[in-house]
């Protein structure tokens, strides 16, 4: 089919009947580790097991007043004189007691903590002045349930 004369000078345009088919977005990583979220934003497993098991009885308790899953980020450190980006630690959760004090959770599964994310919890708690944990999940052999250290 070609378009009336004066509109496009010298050439034929031509109108496929059916539209090409929607290209899928390229994803960004190609392998995920197990348990490993792929949206920002949604627990995995093991923290939604923490959330169940150790929040919300609190909260039925009223030990906890309330909480939130990865809402505040800190800033660790600036940024590099090279203009790379500087350290930031978002903590899984963040709950409030009934005494009002603001406490922060890392949930790991299965006792798995990286240096690195040690690091980054050791560091925020040096700088400012709230409570952090560490939660790691037990084996089900050694009994289930989390393991909750403070830093």
């Amino acid at each position: 089919m070609s378009l009336p004369d004066g509109l496009i000078t010298g050439r034929t345009a031509q109108i496929p009947d059916e539209p090409a088919p929607a290209k899928k977005p390229a994803r960004h990583w190609t392998h995920y580790a197990r348990g490993r979220k792929k949206v920002r934003g949604e627990m995995n497993r093991t923290e939604t097991q923490f959330l169940n098991e150790v929040i919300m009885p609190r909260v039925e308790t009223g030990k906890v007043v309330a909480w939130w899953y990865e809402t505040i980020t800190f800033r660790l450190t600036d940024k590099t004189p090279s203009g790379k980006p500087g350290t930031r630690y978002t903590p899984d959760f963040v709950v409030v007691l009934d005494t009002y004090e603001l406490v922060c959770f890392e949930v790991k599964g299965s006792g798995i903590a990286t240096t690195a994310d040690l690091n980054r919890v050791k560091a925020a708690s040096q700088k400012f002045p709230l409570r952090f944990y560490v939660a790691t999940r037990r084996a089900k052999k050694d009994g289930g349930g989390f393991r909750i250290e403070e830093y």
